[in-house]
């Protein structure tokens, strides 16, 4: 509250202050001066302190008029006239002309300059209109007492509220040694220039016009310094000249003092509103350069950050991302293409990008380069070498790299490793492959299990009608019908039991593990041993291998390829078997079922594998047919194969593979060591 109440007595006595040395030049009238510095300290202290300060103003006012020449009325008067036009300025200039801050762009100084020339005229009206109702002035005298009072108040407030308003203000400029210097020099020269042209020294005659010498200071002010400077050397100059004035000095001495001072002030208003516009340009434009440095700083940085968040994406990208020179010759090389290519970018920068490309493919790169040039990407899939010899499955993205006018000046290129999409749609074709075939055979083996079925079937109809048809029929043609009938029963159900171990393979399958197949050949010998000793056969069985696959099913194979050469031995000739490794290679291991049987044609050798195929009439062996079929099947499970070959009359071989590996092989090796057994060494 103190504080308040201080600020209000500082500007109640800065105004009676400003009043009275201003009513000392009244020269048409007591009341009128051309010197009135009070209306701006009025206009500066209700921005400063807020329109709620009026009382201040309207109570310095009437002192200041009362303790001078006016009556109690005419001092009332005045006193309301001042006080609103204080009000209504300040007022306006905070709607209008952004407050305190008119001074910083041009707009607002004019508007400031516009509110003045408003609220100075509404005093000097209500001033001259009370003098005239209290009997201080003629009518007659109605004309100069307005012009005087309104010019006092209008230069007042251009050449003092600026001044208030700001150095009241932070200062934001930063002072130098050379800033400084450059600040004494520009006061030297205005005192000077401003002594030079009002003051006796060069006497200077009236009516020369010479006080526009005083302009480069301005200038050099509002240029250089900006509002502070502008305001000070105006208000400083204004001083000068209405001194040296009075005392009939200066371009506008030789005429009344009254008349004098009015030209000086009119000199003053038209240089204060020029200056502090062209101050305000110049903060403007400083104002824009630094946000326009800020702006521009804020870019770089924005750009160092999205270009680090560029190069990071770059950098650790899985993609190999390569950027050549227009002439396709390699700049740049991220990691990404460290890891696909195995190069480092010091082994290729400045080599042709073809260099990356296999042999007999380098126009295929000067193609895609050549379409590139034309300002369109080329995507394409192909094969790229890496720097140990292996080639890659790579997708390939092409695209030009343009500067700042749009000419292309390089090209990027984006190698994305698709090789195991490549494995996947090699397998899925491959899957396909066997499906189509696995379809074929499954259409051509309903075909013949239909046939092979209906063919007992038939047997079964045909003879249970003849029993039931046939009343002449003896006991003994009864009993043989029923016998037929019966063997046509069994051989159903052999077929039935067939085609159900066919379809085991797959959905009776178990998880593949080592299995030694030394092993499995005893015991499957084992079960054949007294079949074998009653025709005279015997079985050679060489060391084999450890293989991965399904135990019951690797037994199942060995059965039926040992059953089978006990089937078609020869009659005349005791039967060997024999099994034997043939090779490990490429993590698969091939053994052979060799036998001196009957053999059969070269021509059939494939025909043996097919469900139901049978290379003899059905009375001379027994069985189905579906042995070596099922054998096939087994193989294809678990990726490996069986081919046969064979001579009529000299015996047959059967070839078979399966996984097999070094690691494999150790593994059931030291298992069974650990059980006192011993297994095939690696080969």
């Amino acid at each position: 509250m103190s504080r308040r109440f201080g600020e209000l007595a500082f500007l109640l006595l800065a105004y009676f202050i400003a009043g009275k040395l201003g009513l000392r030049l009244a020269f048409v009238n007591a009341s009128a001066t051309a010197v009135w510095p009070a209306t701006g300290i009025a206009v500066g202290g209700l921005l400063l302190l807020g329109r709620g300060a009026w009382p201040a103003i309207f109570i310095g006012a009437f002192l200041t008029n009362l303790l001078t020449a006016g009556t109690t009325f005419t001092s009332l008067g005045i006193a309301a006239g001042n006080t609103l036009e204080g009000v209504v300025a300040a007022y306006l200039i905070e709607r209008l002309a952004q407050g305190r801050r008119f001074l910083l762009r041009p707009r607002d100084v004019f508007r400031f300059t516009g509110i003045a020339a408003a609220a100075t005229t509404l005093s000097a009206t209500l001033g001259v209109s009370t003098l005239m109702l209290g009997g201080l002035a003629a009518w007659t005298t109605i004309g100069p007492i307005w012009l005087t009072w309104w010019m006092g108040d209008m230069a007042g407030c251009l050449l003092v509220t600026p001044l208030i308003v700001s150095w009241a203000a932070t200062s934001s400029g930063e002072w130098t040694k050379a800033r400084a210097a450059e600040a004494f020099a520009l006061s030297a020269l205005a005192a000077a220039t401003a002594f030079a042209v009002f003051g006796p020294a060069l006497s200077i005659s009236a009516g020369s016009s010479l006080e526009f010498l005083c302009f480069p200071t301005l200038l050099w002010a509002a240029y250089r310094f900006g509002p502070r400077a502008t305001t000070l050397a105006l208000a400083s100059l204004s001083a000068v000249a209405s001194l040296s004035t009075l005392h009939g000095f200066g371009p506008f001495a030789g005429k009344s003092p009254n008349e004098a001072l009015l030209l000086l002030q009119a000199f003053m208003i038209v240089s204060a509103a020029t200056m502090m516009s062209l101050s305000a340009v110049v903060a403007a434009h400083r104002r824009a350069v630094q946000d326009l440095r800020v702006i521009h700083r804020q870019l770089e940085e924005r750009i160092d950050r999205r270009s680090a968040e560029l190069a990071a994406i770059v950098e650790t990208s899985l993609d190999a991302i390569i950027g050549t020179d227009a002439e396709a010759n390699i700049r740049s090389w991220n990691s990404g293409a460290e890891q696909l290519l195995g190069y480092a970018l010091e082994e290729v920068r400045g080599r042709s990008i073809t260099l990356l490309a296999p042999p007999g493919r380098e126009e295929e790169v000067a193609r895609a380069f050549e379409t590139a040039r034309t300002g369109m990407s080329e995507y394409y899939e192909t094969q790229r070498l890496c720097k140990n010899g292996d080639l890659v499955d790579v997708s390939i993205i092409i695209s030009p790299v343009r500067d700042a006018s749009g000419e292309i000046k390089g090209f990027s290129a984006i190698y994305r490793n698709i090789a195991r999409r490549k494995r996947a749609e090699r397998e899925l074709g491959r899957k396909t492959e066997e499906l189509m075939r696995s379809n074929s055979e499954l259409s051509l083996f309903a075909s013949i299990v239909s046939h092979e079925l209906q063919e007992p079937l038939r047997k079964i109809i045909a003879f249970g009608d003849l029993l039931t048809q046939s009343d002449s029929a003896t006991e003994t043609q009864r009993a043989g019908y029923v016998k037929r009938m019966q063997d046509a029963s069994r051989r159903m159900q052999r077929l039935i039991e067939d085609i159900l171990d066919l379809s085991r393979v797959t959905t009776n399958a178990r998880p593949v593990e080592p299995v030694d197949l030394g092993e499995v050949a005893e015991e499957v010998a084992a079960d054949f041993k007294s079949r074998f000793e009653h025709v005279g056969a015997r079985i050679e069985t060489a060391a084999l291998p450890v293989v991965l696959g399904d135990p019951f099913q690797v037994r199942q194979l060995f059965q039926n390829l040992i059953g089978n050469a006990l089937k078609f031995r020869d009659k005349e000739r005791p039967l060997v078997l024999r099994i034997s490794e043939l090779a490990r290679a490429d993590g698969f291991a091939t053994f052979a079922f060799e036998d001196n049987g009957i053999g059969f044609e070269p021509e059939h050798a494939q025909r043996l594998f097919k469900p139901f195929q049978r290379l003899h009439r059905r009375g001379e062996f027994e069985g189905s047919g579906m042995g070596l079929a099922i054998c096939q099947r087994i193989l294809l499970r678990h990726g490996g194969a069986i081919s046969a070959r064979g001579e009529l009359g000299r015996g047959a071989t059967f070839e078979v593979t399966l996984p097999w590996s070094e690691k494999i092989a150790q593994a059931a090796a030291e298992a069974l060591a650990a059980q006192g057994k011993s297994a095939s060494p690696p080969a």
